[in-house]
């Protein structure tokens, strides 16, 4: 609206963006423009002008109006949309100091809105070029050849028996006052003077009973089509025609795009980069979205996050874990050790959350509420563990936030394959080695049921069960092949913040084993053969499914 404010725009970005601050004081604002920009002086009126004293309130929104009025880039439209509202402001400010009955912001806000009511924003235009929009009033004594006349419907045109008035209708009629009868007489008087020299006119209405009114054409629509019948109109034809949105009976198609030698190229950059887990159950979702994602390298729109958002709150809690439990690493948790973590909560969280957010914005609202849940959280899973350890259950923590990594060859055709993923936690639980990822939402023991091992990489709902799988199967190739299942017992599951009560779920519920290796490893390797198949596009799934 103003000049352009390249260095305001840059350090705004970096406080939304970058320092993610939501909520931001005055001294900040003011901080970020120059004295001499016109930015300043909005800024300044709208966050350091207000008091008790309801005549300078209205002086300031003056003021604003006429600062705002003086920007290069307002067209006609948005000028006197601003004239409008500073006479609205004057008119209460001359009324105020006369009569002085505003003396609180409330009173001034109600007030403000009756009168914003009665104000009307007039069209405009040359009277004898173009086409003319105008109210039924405006066009008086002026004549047209073509009359479009729109929400003929009844309550609108005309508006109905309402009562703008405290003088009850009968008092009215006795003492010859005008009532609404007469006010439709005068309305029904300057609709039908606009057809006297029209040759086209065309009255629509709405015949859907909605919000916008009845579905019922206006009486004087039903007064026209009489008065024909009749014999009382000569020389008029009356037509009448129902207009429908044409419906696209077209089934949707889905989108199909094919592997060119440039497609296979990123692949096989992308396999040297490393596929993780995540890129792998996006293209079982949608191998589309994998396509825009991963191979076009298309980035998500960034949005300033004003609540914090799921993946958000989710880096918090893994990191407040990883650095609480760290301390611990290599050995055996107690009920002592978990006590002295229940300490750390609320200093640990706090300070997770100012690295992901700003702190200002968590001292009240949804914010607010989320950094007491993400603490809550946390403060669940250590009575978890606690509850798990006086049962007798030795823990000992492996590793975490490990970082996997394993190279595979994929004969035909023959490329190789890097595979990397982050574990959230490693541990051993009277002797069974366990591999948790933790998820802050809900997680059903179904969820990692595998009732068809060859729907493991085409069903979306075994995502879950597919993610932990890849680690299990890392795991065991970073251990070498010579681990044995028998000697250690290994199981790959989840632990869900929402679902505590279910504790650490496993993938089928049962330990891994070498067979559940070889079954998975099948299906992983039909899932690279398949993207890398030139022969086969990458296919849009129905988007008319579950959004995730």
């Amino acid at each position: 609206m103003f000049n352009n404010n390249s260095e305001f725009n840059r350090k705004i970005n970096k406080l939304l963006y970058n320092d993610k601050a939501i909520f931001i004081d005055t001294k900040e604002i003011i901080e970020l423009i120059k004295p001499e920009d016109q930015l300043f002086d909005v800024f300044s009126l709208i966050f350091n002008q207000w008091d008790n004293n309801v005549n300078n309130n209205i002086e300031t929104f003056i003021s604003l109006i006429q600062i705002l009025s003086k920007a290069k880039l307002l067209n006609t439209m948005d000028k006197e949309y601003l004239f409008r509202f500073s006479n609205v402001f004057q008119q209460l400010l001359n009324l105020n100091i006369e009569y002085g009955f505003i003396n609180n912001l409330n009173t001034l806000n109600l007030i403000y809105k009756q009168i914003l009511k009665t104000e009307s924003l007039s069209f405009q235009g040359e009277p004898l070029k173009g086409l003319q929009i105008m109210g039924l009033l405006e066009s008086r004594v002026l004549d047209f050849e073509n009359v479009i006349i729109t929400s003929v419907n009844e309550g609108f045109i005309p508006s109905g028996n309402t009562q703008n008035s405290f003088i009850p209708f009968d008092i009215k009629i006795e003492k010859g006052l005008p009532t609404y009868i007469e006010k439709d007489a005068i309305f029904s008087y300057h609709f039908f003077r606009l057809f006297h020299r029209a040759k086209n006119i065309y009255l629509i209405y709405n015949t859907e009973t909605d919000d916008f009114g009845s579905g019922e054409q206006s009486r004087f629509i039903t007064q026209l089509e009489i008065a024909k019948q009749n014999g009382n109109i000569e020389n008029v034809r009356i037509e009448r025609k129902n207009v429908i949105p044409k419906l696209n009976s077209v089934p949707l198609q889905l989108k199909e795009i094919p592997k060119t030698n440039q497609v296979i190229d990123r692949l096989n950059e992308l396999a040297a980069e490393g596929f993780s887990p995540s890129s792998l159950s996006l293209y079982i979702r949608n191998p589309v979205d994998f396509y825009k994602r991963k191979v076009l390298k298309l980035k998500e729109f960034k949005e300033v996050e004003e609540t914090v958002a799921a993946n958000t709150f989710g880096t918090i809690v893994h990191d407040t874990l990883e650095q609480l439990y760290k301390p611990y690493i290599e050995k055996y948790i107690t009920v002592d050790s978990i006590k002295e973590m229940k300490r750390e909560i609320n200093d640990v969280v706090t300070k997770h959350f100012k690295n992901q957010y700003s702190l200002n914005s968590i001292v009240s609202g949804k914010n607010y509420l989320t950094f007491e849940i993400a603490k809550q959280f946390i403060l669940n899973f250590l009575n978890f563990e606690i509850s798990e350890l006086t049962k007798g259950k030795k823990i000992m923590i492996l590793a975490l936030e490990k970082d996997l990594e394993h190279n595979f060859s994929l004969n035909s055709p023959p490329y190789s394959i890097k595979l990397k993923g982050k574990v959230d936690r490693i541990d051993l639980v009277d002797g069974v080695l366990r591999i948790i990822d933790y998820k802050t939402g809900k997680v059903e023991l179904s969820d990692l049921k595998i009732k068809d091992w060859n729907s493991l990489t085409s069903e979306e709902s075994y995502s879950k069960s597919f993610q932990v799988l890849t680690y299990a199967y890392m795991f065991y190739q970073d251990k070498g092949e010579n681990f044995d299942f028998e000697e250690q017992k290994m199981e790959s599951g989840i632990i869900s913040f929402k679902n505590l009560k279910n504790g650490f779920m496993k993938v089928n519920n049962s330990f891994i084993t070498l067979k559940t290796i070889d079954n998975f490893l099948e299906q992983f390797n039909y899932l690279f053969l398949e993207l890398y198949n030139k022969e086969i596009p990458f296919i849009e799934k129905d988007i008319t499914r579950k959004q995730y």
